[in-house]
């Protein structure tokens, strides 16, 4: 155990605590903890219009006062750019950073680390983000898509710890969907699974990212919410001004909301009849617009999933933050790594 302990202490995983107090005769030990001051991992998420980056210590705990928040450039050397800047500058003002955690809103080829093809940041198609990052700051780091990030987030932080079988569907600025069965997140042959919002749902629809016409990514999220009330509105409204304009009252978006909803439901019925969750976690700020919108989504759920199926399947609101992502594909990484490094002869 010694030899262990000594190991974990030179890999800066735990940090000494103080002396326990002896139960009988004989010396004290020395207590231990995981490292909160000596070693830190970054994080970092990847987002449509704003990235975040924040330090983390080992046991996953963050200040939201050290989250760095930067805009989101269009041109792929200025966004590596931007990332490493704020990286390095929580390398150089806190303790020994152990990895760099990335989630990318992106398919990525888990033999490369290369993004195949990100529908809503085509900046990123064919960049190895991962191992610029490492080549330009030092740090081990670990990619992984947003959505399996934000999985192994809520198995971390939030109300999936301790659930074996889990769906979380993000419905932000994409449409994604991510499982974890028997306790294993699904990542698939090449690391690409959970891309359910590229399946068409109307073969005449909007033009999606991916290159097809109306996916349901196109039709029941945050984004394509906002295209509709841009579409009544006749002027392009973002997602956030679209916020601010129902909360004061400026604007009623029920009509769209509904349809929208509608269509979300589909994804999840689909995301609950495919998999058998215990539990599925939904991400999106469209609940935000009506008090009824969640329950109105379940209701549309059990409408069109098979019954015994979302009997025995809750359905909660995920509210994660997207930079937990960054922390637990860092933390995971940190973790999967360690097999061949803990030699202790």
């Amino acid at each position: 155990m010694a030899k262990a302990v000594r190991r974990l202490r030179q890999l800066g995983l735990l940090d000494e605590v103080g002396l326990s107090s002896p139960d009988s005769a004989g010396r004290p030990g020395r207590m231990f903890r995981v490292a909160k001051v000596s070693s830190q991992v970054i994080g970092v998420a990847i987002d449509y219009r704003y990235c975040q980056v924040t330090p983390s210590s080992l046991d996953g705990s963050y200040n939201h006062d050290q989250i760095i928040t930067i805009k989101t450039a269009s041109d792929y050397r200025a966004l590596l750019r931007d990332l490493i800047k704020s990286v390095q500058k929580l390398i150089a003002h806190g303790p020994k950073t152990l990895a760099l955690g990335v989630s990318v809103p992106g398919m990525i080829d888990k033999s490369d680390g290369r993004v195949l093809l990100s529908p809503n940041m085509h900046c990123l198609d064919g960049h190895r983000i991962g191992a610029d990052l490492e080549a330009q700051t030092g740090i081990k780091t670990h990619i992984l898509h947003e959505t399996l990030a934000s999985c192994v987030a809520e198995q971390f932080y939030g109300l999936a710890k301790k659930v074996e079988h889990l769906v979380l569907i993000s419905a932000l600025e994409g449409y994604a969907c991510s499982a974890v069965v028997a306790g294993q997140l699904l990542e698939g042959h090449d690391g690409m699974a959970g891309e359910m919002g590229h399946v068409p749902v109307d073969l005449n629809g909007e033009p999606c990212g991916c290159g097809n016409r109306g996916c349901i990514e196109t039709l029941a999220t945050d984004q394509s919410l906002a295209r509709r009330v841009s579409q009544r509105l006749g002027r392009k409204i973002e997602v956030e001004e679209m916020g601010e304009l129902v909360s004061s009252g400026k604007i009623d978006i029920k009509t769209e909301l509904d349809e929208t909803l509608i269509y979300l439901a589909i994804g999840v019925a689909s995301a609950v009849n495919t998999f058998n969750p215990e539990l599925v976690l939904v991400a999106s700020r469209m609940f935000d617009y009506s008090p009824t919108a969640f329950d109105d989504l379940i209701n549309h759920v059990r409408q069109r999933s098979v019954r015994p199926l979302v009997n025995r399947c809750r359905i909660v609101r995920c509210a994660g933050e997207k930079v937990q992502g960054g922390v637990a594909a860092a933390l995971r990484g940190l973790k999967n790594s360690l097999g061949p490094t803990m030699n202790w002869r």
